[in-house]
């Protein structure tokens, strides 16, 4: 379990000095005195400043680690109205790692008329492969006709997708 040794940490509930353990890049614990299996790496954080993320680890100046945050409401890479977000994934995925975050979570707007899942996969294929950070999407359902609620809700739901925001709308003129 490679990781930063004895440093301060923290976390949801208080602060303390600790091990961080780290395995597959994701963090598995923490503790006093972690043992160091063989074949394992040790990180000297000692003056270093760790943001971890499951991707990786950045240093800068100080001897604290904290959780990365969760920006749960971005628009990154949406259009509407012939208008488009000033950012596209790399700009706003590596602004989020710049200023603490290492989750952020857009939107993928459903088309009226037209069924969810295909919105879904084009804003995952607009970040893959352009991201800085780790990514979610809550779906947007502008149309929620009972086909959608039937079918493509759980459709979304098995693909990862379990945050639903649901617009409808009545016109009385």
């Amino acid at each position: 379990m490679p990781g930063p040794k004895e440093d301060r940490q923290l976390t949801a509930q208080d602060e303390t000095e600790c091990d961080i353990g780290v395995k597959d890049g994701v963090v598995t614990c923490l503790g006093k005195d972690l043992p160091i299996p063989n074949g394992c790496r040790v990180i000297d954080a000692e003056g270093g400043y760790i943001t971890v993320s499951r991707e990786q680890a950045s240093v800068s100046k100080s001897r604290l680690s904290q959780p990365g945050g969760v920006d749960s409401h971005v628009h990154i890479g949406q259009s509407a109205s012939n208008a488009r977000s000033a950012d596209d994934w790399t700009t706003g995925t590596r602004g989020a790692i710049g200023g603490g975050t290492t989750t952020v979570v857009a939107f993928a707007v459903q088309a009226k008329g037209k069924q969810v899942m295909p919105a879904i996969e084009a804003y995952y294929d607009l970040a893959k492969g352009q991201t800085h950070c780790d990514y979610s999407f809550h779906a947007i359902v502008t149309d929620p006709t009972e086909e959608v609620v039937r079918d493509e809700i759980p459709k979304m739901v098995a693909f990862g997708v379990t945050s639903v925001k649901v617009g409808k709308t009545l016109r009385t003129s």
